[in-house]
């Protein structure tokens, strides 16, 4: 990583061709970026958390199969990492992948989006079940009933916790909940099966939980 970054800056890299001569190793053209972003994704490993931060690479997560309290412990960690691997002590930047819809009526949009995070969620049981309060299942000796039961409840905590689906207040303090986790960004999932026209409708509400309402605007602004 820090030969592909110097690269990118610029430098050339000495090395042995395949006939055993020296020779340079230069980019070309020149990036437009001065240095290279480099982003790791980890879906719950500590240890994926902290090489991002040994790394000095931005981080990309999501809250399938890890609830709040154990990501906020693995974004400090993370956060450790980035600082003591860097001269500057640049903190590391966290960014935090939701599904995300947001319009007026929070029961209307449960119902809405109930059927197409269902069916995903019926797609990534394995993501599912690692977390803590399943961790004892296995997707493989599921009865029928038995999955039903879990991905409806998987979807109700999602719901209310961990996703970004609901009216402009709800989201805005969901927004406030992930800020003091540690979040500098969401990623917003915006197409997980339901129709266009609604996807884009959405947007011109998603765009309000930027404004500042009823609660306190998000410190350092988190985008």
């Amino acid at each position: 990583m820090d030969e592909v970054r110097r690269l990118w800056r610029g430098d050339s890299i000495p090395v042995v061709d395949g006939l055993g001569n020296n020779t340079e190793v230069r980019t070309f053209p020149r990036p437009v970026q001065p240095e290279l972003p480099v982003w790791l994704t980890s879906s719950g490993s500590v240890d994926t958390f902290r090489a991002a931060g040994q790394a000095r690479a931005g981080l990309l997560t999501h809250l399938l199969g890890q609830d709040v309290g154990s990501l906020t412990k693995k974004i400090a960690q993370y956060r450790e990492a980035a600082s003591a691997a860097d001269p500057r002590g640049w903190p590391g930047h966290v960014v935090l992948m939701v599904h995300t819809f947001v319009g007026r009526d929070d029961d209307a949009i449960r119902e809405l989006v109930r059927e197409p995070m269902t069916r995903y969620m019926r797609s990534s049981l394995n993501l599912i079940l690692g977390s803590r309060d399943l961790e004892s299942y296995s997707a493989g000796g599921l009865r029928p009933d038995e999955i039903d039961y879990l991905v409806n409840r998987s979807f109700d905590r999602y719901l209310d916790h961990d996703g970004m689906m609901g009216s402009i207040d709800k989201v805005r303090h969901t927004v406030a909940g992930f800020e003091a986790m540690g979040v500098d960004e969401v990623a917003c999932l915006i197409d997980f099966g339901l129709p266009a026209d609604q996807v884009l409708g959405g947007l011109e509400h998603l765009a309000q939980v930027r404004e500042p309402a009823h609660v306190q605007p998000i410190a350092g602004g988190l985008r």
